[in-house]
């Protein structure tokens, strides 16, 4: 019995996949976590992906054994008809019902069950289409085509991604990226796309005499850039939102040890006050003005009389003197009612932001001083909140995050954040202090995905890399043809040469033998015996 070898791959390639598929399906249903994800936080192979390959290797495999047409049909239309429903679940966001199938699937402490992410799902697609197509009653050159076409796609989007990690985007595997594959998934589609291709293997010569051989190679270069890009968009995204996270934190907390250090300098200047009982003392002015100095976010520091109003202030040079002005006319400072309850109980009053010049904004700071029991007036520190969430990110970890501050749904400082801002791109961290709750809110300003042209690049470059992939295997078959054109026009030439040659030995030998007889002709003596 003669063996196909390109069937034999055809057919070990589709039992791999075929069990590939029972194994992960066997971790679903016996709570392995390791059959299903492969690696503790790696992306599982979701239930529905492995019943997928499953069916698709079994096509394959029956495909190879020459089996009935409609084995590979069935398991090809159920895998490319499922995975055509999860990427229109992904593309309109549409349950397509499969919210109410996976309530009824088997379930694993720790993984997540949903669909296969939009990568896998493509790669369904592909290799159900590909696999309906081995039992289609076509002609063998358009299935060939077809075949090759999408068995190069499926398994260039297994390849990219291994690929994609490589390069650094680490997040193609990990569990909880919106783009991420299992690392059995991509392993699959490697293999269950070179078993398409060798179902339809149609021998050595005759593949690179083929002429529609550069579509299959155009194909999956266009799929592969593709499924780069989206790689590495995925990651950027992850990697952007962890920083506009940190950002948020850092400037939450950096603006809390600001506000920390601003109220420690006000209560020692306020005790001085207290201990000498005069509004004009000069240990008080003095730590006054060289907080004015050496801190930036101080614009005003000053002090009031019992009756609230301005005796003494040290100001910066860009702001307004408020001496002479009473801080209960002073209604957006949330003056009144906030400052008798902040008397009567001696504690520390914050207002609420407030703009105070152009493009900036800021908020008081309002400390009662006594002397036992006597009400000696407040001291006061207006703060420029423009400069406190820079202070702790002189080297931030992300050059590009916009950081907007809201007191409670009200826009405080800094621009709106961008719409749309991204799945995940945007990050907020809550500040607490003096009674009052506002949020930072940081988002990345270029969601490019890579940080730089390359991805776009590759992006936009695709279909001229398919182009030329394909231009460049239509250059190779010419080059191979012109080759075998060559060889055997000196192979005909040679021929020629040996056949010229031969009758010119046989001429050469006719004339020696008629030479002779010339000079000898049979039955007559010659001269010397005459």
């Amino acid at each position: 019995m003669k063996i196909i070898y390109s069937r034999l791959l055809s057919g070990l390639c589709g039992l791999f996949c075929a069990a590939l598929g029972m194994v992960v399906l066997i971790g679903w249903h016996t709570g392995n976590a390791f059959l299903v994800t492969g690696q503790s936080g790696f992306m599982p192979m979701q239930y529905l992906t492995a019943l997928c390959f499953l069916l698709s290797g079994a096509g394959v495999v029956s495909h190879a054994l020459r089996l009935p047409r409609f084995l590979p049909i069935v398991p090809g239309a159920l895998t490319g008809g499922l995975g055509i429903l999860m990427c229109a679940t992904h593309l309109t966001g549409w349950s397509m019902g499969f919210t109410a199938l996976l309530r009824h699937l088997p379930e694993i402490a720790g993984v997540t069950a949903n669909i296969s992410a939009a990568p896998t799902a493509a790669g369904l697609v592909l290799m159900g289409t590909g696999v309906l197509l081995l039992g289609l009653p076509i002609r063998m050159k358009t299935r060939r085509l077809l075949v090759w076409m999408l068995g190069a796609s499926a398994g260039a989007v297994g390849l990219t991604v291994f690929w994609a990690y490589s390069l650094g985007a680490t997040m193609v595997f990990m569990s909880g990226s919106p783009l991420g594959m299992a690392i059995h998934s991509s392993c699959g589609l490697m293999v269950l796309g070179a078993g398409l291709l060798s179902a339809q293997w149609p021998g050595l010569g005759r593949l690179v005499d083929h002429r529609w051989l550069p579509a299959p190679f155009g194909m999956a270069a266009i799929v592969g850039t593709l499924t780069l890009w989206q790689e590495l968009a995925a990651d950027r995204s992850h990697t952007l939102g962890n920083q506009a996270e940190v950002t948020a934190r850092n400037a939450a907390a950096g603006t809390r040890g600001r506000f920390t250090y601003c109220v420690r300098s006000l209560n020692r200047i306020r005790e001085r006050w207290e201990e000498s009982a005069a509004p004009r003392h000069p240990g008080p002015v003095r730590d006054a003005r060289a907080c004015l100095q050496d801190e930036p976010f101080f614009e005003v520091i000053g002090h009031a009389d019992a009756g609230l109003r301005v005796d003494w202030a040290e100001a910066d040079r860009e702001a307004d003197s408020w001496r002479g002005r009473s801080l209960r006319d002073r209604p957006q400072w949330d003056a009144g009612p906030a400052l008798e309850d902040s008397i009567k109980n001696r504690r520390m009053l914050v207002s609420p932001i407030h703009p105070l010049r152009t493009n900036d904004a800021g908020l008081m700071i309002f400390l009662p001083v006594f002397s036992g029991d006597k009400f000696l007036g407040g001291l006061f520190g207006v703060l420029r909140l423009q400069d406190l969430p820079h202070v702790p990110l002189e080297h931030p970890p992300s050059s590009a995050c916009r950081i907007s501050i809201f007191e409670g749904d009200r826009l405080v400082w800094g621009g709106p954040p961008a719409e749309p801002a991204g799945p995940g791109l945007q990050a907020e961290s809550k500040l607490e202090f003096g009674g009052r709750v506002w949020r930072f809110v940081a988002e990345p300003e270029s969601t490019l995905p890579g940080g730089n042209e390359t991805p776009v690049m590759i992006l936009w470059m695709g279909g001229l890399l398919g182009a030329a992939m394909g231009g460049a295997v239509g250059g190779f078959q010419q080059t191979a043809l012109r080759g075998r054109m060559a060889g055997a026009a000196n192979e005909q030439l040679r021929a020629q040469m040996a056949e010229r040659h031969l009758v010119e030995r046989r001429m050469r030998r006719a004339s020696s033998v008629w030479g002779r007889c010339w000079t000898r002709p049979p039955g007559f003596p010659s001269s010397r015996s005459a």
